[in-house]
């Protein structure tokens, strides 16, 4: 098996991963703790990402010790429910041929499915290394990816095991009974079982004197590729029985034949995005028309009202913003869907009262000083994006849509005898575009920054033509220009299901 350099694990070097090529070959015995879930709806997939997990390692080279073997040898009372034990793998570790244990469990969050997986290796005092994976459809074979891919670096970080560890596994798994495990490097002498050879696990190259087997109540999926020679087959025959989906190598199906990898490792290695529900959590800065500026007038004669005016426009300002995105990916380069976000800013009011005589002369005025309202700006933008380099750990990209952002009417506290009028919300059209760049740790998690320009339209939108009402012959000053538009930079993590 190759070993496939990733940034899922940020903590760990390309040099580590890279050092543990030689010892990720060795068949190591690893005892895989029955999964369980909480909820009882979960019992197919939690058996279907168990079995996953089992092949994966077969595939890898490993013996695979499972609760029906271990139990022979401990109790069946002893790894019953192992998740919940506090003392489960560690203290069955001692006890049988291995020195790696795998736990996990189906936990639900709202709607979501994650599997918690913990690796136990048997000279940590704790899990080596515990985390969350979610677990969408058709995504099961990920889960085991994981596991596979922190073996790798585990055995890496340790060094492999003893030779005798191996011999007692297979021996266990054979019926024979198993001796007792071998703590350092000198191998135990293993009687080889009557019968018929046993069957092995692929990967592992059998020793004179050394059976091995495959563990009762599972199969081997063999790998589909290690990259040195291109793939021929047809994609469908390759990718058979390994969990990943057609739809996953739409658009780059050529890069994938050429790659020559297992259709599992080259979902880690391209990192493609096809065949996925696309959702974004992002955050931001924008600059340009995001506050709005109105004012207000009414005209009275002897108290009385007699006309009203107000003019209201977009001012410059910069302020945060906050959107979340979803949508779909039907192909390697291109995703599309909708963004919806809340654009923070101000609205600056002024009111004014002109006292006119019986001649139409001002006898007097009064003008409020601006008041400084926080308000919030909703926009939606329908978009596309089109990755210029689909795939590999770093994806530059260029976008375009459409934006509809929305304000509501103003809030103004109307005097006694008079009523001013009010400026009413509105919906302001607009075009953007820009474009970013997408950093993929892992199959399904990017981190992303970008930057967008849009352009709006309309009435609303304008520095010429500001929103005026009704006919006003006193003089008022004018709104400053706007350039009647935002920029905007925006990051955050997407996450692909």
């Amino acid at each position: 098996m190759r070993c496939i350099p990733t940034t899922l694990t940020l903590s760990l070097s390309l040099g580590s991963l890279a050092c543990g090529l030689n010892a990720a070959r060795a068949a190591e015995p690893v005892f895989v703790s029955t999964f369980t879930h909480a909820d009882p709806g979960d019992t197919d997939v939690t058996a279907k990402v168990q079995a996953l997990v089992e092949e994966r390692l077969l595939a890898d080279g490993h013996i695979v010790l499972d609760a029906e073997v271990v139990a022979g040898v401990v109790g069946a009372e002893a790894i019953a429910d192992c998740p919940a034990k506090p003392d489960c793998p560690l203290s069955i570790l001692p006890k049988i041929p291995a020195r790696i244990a795998v736990v996990a469990r189906m936990d639900r969050l709202g709607e979501a499915l994650v599997g918690h997986m913990e690796l136990y290796e048997a000279s940590y005092p704790e899990a080596f290394k515990a985390l969350d994976v979610p677990i969408a459809g058709d995504n099961e074979h990920l889960f085991a990816a994981e596991v596979s891919r922190i073996i790798q670096t585990l055995v890496a970080s340790v060094g492999p095991g003893p030779e005798g560890d191996r011999a007692a596994a297979a021996s266990l798994i054979s019926g024979e009974p198993a001796p007792a495990p071998v703590s350092s490097s000198t191998p135990a002498a293993v009687p080889k079982p009557a019968g018929a050879q046993a069957a092995q696990p692929p990967g592992i190259t059998p020793e004179p004197g050394v059976p091995t087997t495959v563990p009762r109540g599972t199969s081997s999926a063999p790998k589909r590729g290690d990259g040195t020679t291109p793939h021929t087959a047809p994609i469908e025959e390759i990718i058979e029985g390994t969990g990943v989906a057609r739809r996953h190598l739409v658009g780059s199906e050529q890069h994938f034949l050429r790659s020559g990898l297992d259709p599992r490792d080259y979902l880690y290695r391209a990192m493609p995005h096809a065949g996925r529900l696309v959702l974004e959590l992002r955050g931001g800065l924008g600059v340009g028309d995001i506050d709005r500026i109105a004012n207000l007038r009414v005209e009275t004669r002897d108290g009385v009202q007699t006309n009203g005016w107000y003019r209201e426009g977009p001012s410059v300002a910069q302020n945060q913003r906050y959107s979340g995105f979803l949508g779909y990916a039907p192909a390697t380069m291109l995703d599309l869907g909708a963004l919806f976000g809340l654009q923070y800013g101000q609205r600056f009011l002024t009111t004014g009262i002109y006292a006119v005589d019986q001649n139409g002369e001002i006898q007097d005025s009064a003008i409020e000083q601006p008041a400084d309202i926080q308000a919030l700006n909703l926009y939606l933008q329908p978009r596309v994006r089109a990755y210029l380099v689909p795939v590999g750990p770093a994806k530059p990209f260029l976008l375009t849509g459409a934006e509809l952002r929305m304000f509501g009417p103003y809030q103004v506290q109307q005097p006694d005898t008079l009523s001013y009028p009010v400026p009413g919300g509105a919906i302001v059209p607009g075009w953007v575009g820009g474009g970013g760049m997408m950093i993929d740790p892992g199959p399904i998690v990017g981190f992303f920054a970008e930057g967008t320009y849009t352009r709006h339209f309309g009435r609303r939108a304008t520095h010429l033509e500001y929103q005026q009402v009704g006919q006003w012959p006193w003089p008022e000053g004018a709104f400053a220009e706007t350039a009647r538009s935002t920029v905007a930079i925006n990051g955050g993590i997407q996450f692909r299901l």
